[in-house]
């Protein structure tokens, strides 16, 4: 298209689209209107108009010639999803010759708009902000020239400044979840413990925020420069800060940010942008969120998250950059849940001082490095989690502890999770008297203090991959490991500290020790099958465990052993760590050995393994969910995970009779620990501890100061006979009433 045609389609369009808003009808007639003459002018099959959503949470089609949607229920996108999402989410244009083949294409049936295969998006602009996205759709892939993008960028400005006086209410009406009841979200459980709160949601991967360019590349770079230098300045001080007030793993988060702040490829790419014309806003993101997607398409999750370190390390340059001037999304406040769909380290960083009480994330990695931050500070998260059903302000409880978020919750909700007090918990009786032994999980260092507060007796579950994560090569490092676990020794001198081996693979993938990528990997390679297969990582982690031991009480658990010739193999491993240590003269110490029971099989016919060791522990997630055949954290099949399902105290009284029968205690952490209503059934089912977060202690010590094994062993013989998981729970609820809720 020649520039003088140029010019002369986008003056005629302009005079089309100012006629239509001079008409003076009302807001639907007018976008109607005005995207019919968007069709017609740029010879398109498809013109449609989509705006953000009241709260920012996403965008809704508000108006379309070419594509079918009801005006009353209109098609909506969640934060950054599709095309359109990319367009909002860049604030700059996006042309696709072969739209269903681009990694952000999301399909949307409803709008019959499977036959077009082209697609060009501009952003729509209102005072500096981005409020939407005017796309045109073709039949025939198509390649748009620069000039076109231009007049449909001149339209889209045009379209800015006409929706500005719209009624836009009337465009895109409130989303159905607001006008239903309460909405059960299940996603991952990323940091434990549980927090209530008004939404605070930010759309896209990215902040957007009003800025002025120059329009000059050397004023540009040169804001960036100061950008930069004050970045690193910042930077160095929060680290300095997190080294000081929380610990050194926590404070090695954030040393790839240093990284991509200092002088490399990543800067002298938004250099090069700001170079061709760009200024240093639109450099800086549209750098970052190229590199966040060439991360994200690699197969390693932990190669992966440094994409989310660039995303950090391009916050902290857009914020400094464009210091004082609003941001577009909705800035969380005290009593508030941060949902966004990648929360960053950032955001976890500042909770405590803005007052914000927890976190629900769309990503699911529950590995990252804002995820492992979040549960050293004791934040609760979820993660996993289809962001776009949340409004900014809708009350919100996250239950970090089962990966579950109550939207618009019930009050019967509201009452069963109500957070602990703000005044520090006092156990209500000795903890002589208590049915069982109450201790916690624990992820990483912060943790400790946690227990310790909430009256753990001991450690029961040391999830051991998230502290050693946190450090690049402290899988190697015997040294480093020896510092993690010597810490919890020191925390419960007299309490066993039980350290479970490297869990890795299934649900937490880890490449860099995967031989292959597997279909099903909670099936495959993962747990003590993956340690096995990588005997350098397992006769490090031994050696630190035994050394820890010299200190105290320490048990070392092997997760998800299946066969008796595993468990052999381990026991060998363990002597072998021990006969290392002798012969270098090096202090250590005997530790207690137990097996995680998470197979069925095991639950079943564990006895032989049960004899061979000192412990045993039942994983009651990861055995729910084998026996269910059910992944938890699914969203088309986890309403279908039942914790109490017979079947599963069945397994759970299997284990129990084996484990005594071999003259073992039995354990069990999991979802069922912390469940009030389930205590009787584990009681009466005889498991002699359990392990749970540190915030649910308080609250399960006084329901079990309440119940007695004697008096709860009765009902027994009813669950197991119950059909479903509604039957038990029924039956539980008539027996326990305090319990229930």
């Amino acid at each position: 298209m020649p520039d003088r045609q140029q010019l002369i389609d986008a003056i005629a369009t302009l005079e089309r689209v100012g006629r239509v808003a001079a008409a003076g009808a009302d807001p639907r007639t007018t976008v109607d209107e005005i995207v019919r003459v968007v069709a017609e002018q740029m010879a398109t099959p498809v013109c449609s108009l989509y705006l953000t959503d009241h709260d920012g949470r996403g965008v809704v089609l508000a108006a379309s010639t070419g594509l079918r949607f009801n005006p009353a229920a209109p098609p909506r996108l969640g934060p950054g999803e599709g095309l359109v999402g990319l367009v909002v989410e860049r604030g700059e244009p996006v042309a696709v010759k072969e739209a269903g083949r681009h990694p952000r294409f999301k399909y949307l049936p409803e709008t019959g708009e499977e036959r077009y295969a082209s697609f060009l998006g501009v952003p729509v602009f209102q005072g500096g902000e981005v409020v939407g996205c005017l796309v045109v759709q073709t039949e025939a892939p198509r390649s748009f020239r620069e000039q076109e993008i231009q007049v449909l960028q001149t339209v889209a400005h045009q379209v800015g400044g006409l929706v500005a006086g719209l009624a836009l209410h009337a465009l895109a009406p409130p989303h159905p979840d607001q006008a239903r009841g309460e909405v059960r979200l299940v996603g991952v459980a990323a940091a434990p413990g549980v927090a209530a709160g008004r939404a605070a949601v930010e759309s896209g991967l990215l902040p957007l925020h009003a800025y002025q360019s120059s329009g000059e590349p050397e004023v540009e770079l040169t804001r960036l420069d100061v950008a930069v230098a004050a970045s690193r300045a910042d930077l160095d001080r929060v680290i300095e800060r997190l080294r000081a007030e929380v610990g050194e793993e926590e404070a090695a988060l954030l040393e790839m940010q240093r990284l991509l702040l200092a002088e490399g490829s990543f800067l002298s790419a938004i250099e090069r942008r700001i170079e061709a014309g760009a200024d240093a806003y639109r450099a800086i993101r549209e750098v970052a969120l190229d590199h966040y997607h060439t991360f994200l398409r690699l197969p390693d999750p932990y190669i992966r998250q440094r994409g989310n370190d660039v995303l950090e390390a391009a916050r902290r340059l857009l914020e400094t950059l464009c210091k004082g001037q609003p941001q577009v999304v909705a800035q969380a406040t005290a009593g508030t849940i941060r949902v966004a769909t990648q929360v960053a380290v950032g955001d976890v960083l500042d909770a405590p001082e803005q007052g914000v009480r927890g976190f629900v994330q769309g990503a699911s990695n529950a590995d990252s490095h804002a995820v492992i931050l979040a549960r050293a500070l004791g934040l609760p998260m979820v993660t996993g989690i289809e962001v776009g059903a949340i409004h900014g302000g809708d009350r919100l409880i996250v239950d970090g502890n089962t990966g579950t978020v109550y939207l618009n919750p019930s009050p019967a909700v509201e009452a069963a999770h109500q957070p602990p007090p703000e005044e520090a918990w006092a156990p209500p009786g000795p903890a002589e008297r208590l049915p069982v032994r109450l201790r916690a999980n624990v992820s990483v260092a912060r943790d400790l203090e946690t227990a310790t507060a909430h009256g753990a007796m001991g450690i029961g579950l040391y999830r051991t991959e998230y502290a050693l994560l946190t450090h690049r090569d402290a899988l190697y490092r015997e040294a480093e490991q020896l510092r993690i676990y010597a810490r919890a020794v020191e925390r419960f001198p007299e309490e066993p500290v039980t350290l479970r081996t490297l869990d890795l693979g299934g649900d937490k993938p880890f490449l860099r020790l995967l031989p292959v990528q597997e279909a099903n990997p909670l099936l495959g390679l993962r747990a003590v099958r993956l340690t096995l297969h990588r005997r350098r990582v397992l006769s490090v982690q031994l050696r630190a465990m035994l050394r820890a031991a010299a200190e105290g009480r320490v048990r070392i658990l092997f997760p998800m052993v299946t066969t008796l010739e595993e468990l052999e193999q381990l026991l060998a491993a363990v002597a072998e760590a021990r006969r290392d240590l002798e012969e270098a003269g090096i202090a250590h110490g005997e530790a207690e050995l137990g097996v995680m029971v998470e197979v069925p099989a095991v639950a079943r016919a564990g006895r032989p393994l049960f004899e061979r060791v000192d412990f045993v522990a039942i994983g009651s997630n990861d055995l729910a969910q084998y026996a269910l055949a059910v992944d938890r954290q699914s969203t088309t099949v986890g309403h279908l995970y039942q914790p109490l399902h017979p079947a599963l105290l069945h397994l759970i009284r299997d284990t129990v009779e084996a484990a005594h029968a071999a003259g073992r205690t039995v354990s069990l952490c999991g979802e069922l620990a912390a469940w009030p209503l389930a205590l009787p059934a584990l009681l009466g089912l005889g498991v002699d501890e359990l392990s749970l977060a540190p915030p649910a202690i308080p609250r399960v010590w006084e329901a079990l100061a309440r119940l007695d094994r004697a008096a709860c062993a009765p009902l027994v013989p009813e669950l197991l006979e119950a059909p479903d998981q509604q039957a038990v729970l029924a039956r539980l609820e008539d027996a326990f009433p305090e319990l229930a809720g």
